[in-house]
């Protein structure tokens, strides 16, 4: 069964049963429901049985504690529960499955103000640090999520970020608990933003396409620097 397939079967499952529900909630679909607004997602360990459940976010206010539910797909059955304080919703997992990602919310007031925290499933624990860009000071981002790619081997996650004052591409390093933040030169957030989507090109590119395929931005995946941007998306 393919991989989303299996995921939407899952959480509907976990909803009949009020177990674990599937996503976050809050303002928008995004990332806060672990996915992007292209529809991608993810949740499925490497051993490919595993799923991620979380709780669904009922009202404004933020949650004092998350909860999610690992559970076998091929049972239904749940085999481990996790307890995380704040306001936390599933972002991202290596692919070895050691380290769960989350967005945790900071202001109930504004919903694009996140920090980006690290679960190791080995150890039990979330770790302490946000995980940030090692060259910015700020450990909060804002933002919401555009579209969403990830690389071949699942080793970074490659997100296209806006609706604040910088359209940005999250990239986070899912098996070493590193990111960088890749600004787009643009002045002011694109009209067009969230019909944005991010994808993979040949010769070790990502590329940000625009409405009808244009290419808009291209970003060497090598050194996460962009290669080219057009002035006027």
């Amino acid at each position: 069964m393919p991989r989303r397939l299996l995921a939407t079967a899952a959480i509907c499952i976990g909803c009949a049963a009020t177990a674990a529900n599937a996503g976050g909630g809050g303002r928008g679909a995004g990332v806060q429901q672990g996915w992007a607004l292209d529809g991608t997602s993810d949740g499925l360990l490497g051993d490919g049985r595993t799923l991620l459940l979380g709780e669904p976010t009922a009202g404004p206010a933020l949650r004092q504690q998350s909860t999610f539910a690992l559970v076998d797909v091929k049972t239904m059955k749940m085999v481990r529960k996790l307890r995380l304080p704040g306001h936390q919703v599933f972002d991202a997992l290596s692919p070895d499955g050691r380290y769960l990602y989350f967005i945790e919310y900071i202001s109930a007031e504004d919903f694009y103000r996140y920090r980006v925290r690290a679960y190791d499933l080995r150890a039990g624990r979330l770790l302490a640090q946000a995980v940030t860009d090692k060259r910015e000071s700020e450990t909060a981002m804002q933002g919401a999520a555009v579209s969403r790619v990830t690389s071949q081997d699942g080793s970074w996650a490659y997100t296209l970020y806006g609706g604040s004052d910088k359209t940005f591409i999250h990239a986070l390093d899912t098996m070493h608990v590193g990111a960088v933040c890749i600004d787009l030169p643009w002045k002011s957030q694109p009209k067009r933003l969230f019909e944005f989507r991010i994808r993979r090109a040949g010769a070790g590119r990502l590329v940000v396409r625009g409405p009808r395929g244009r290419t808009l931005a291209v970003v060497d995946q090598n050194n996460l620097h962009v290669v080219s941007v057009v002035r006027d998306p």
